[in-house]
């Protein structure tokens, strides 16, 4: 692999797993119930605001997606055997 190869898959990786992080904080430090720790909702969840409750799912959504993505792009790249 060449330098520009290695920086590149370098700030791939670095985006993947900063986006996947930051969507993680969203959901667990910033979107958390008033008066509650952080965390999961657990039996909370029936009485948060529905628009409250949309926008922590999406922030949930996004994490799993980039999680996804950097998982398959790992998979095809640095966790393959060597021989391919």
């Amino acid at each position: 692999m060449t330098t520009p190869q290695r920086i590149v898959h370098g700030l791939i990786i670095g985006i993947l797993s900063t986006g996947f992080l930051a969507a993680l904080y969203m959901v667990f430090v910033v979107y958390r119930i008033p008066g509650a720790g952080v965390g999961p909702m657990f039996g909370a969840a029936p009485d948060v605001d529905p628009d409250f409750f949309l926008q922590r799912r999406l922030y949930a959504l996004e994490a799993w997606v980039t999680f996804g993505f950097l998982s398959v792009y790992l998979a095809l790249t640095w966790l393959r055997p060597k021989g391919d």
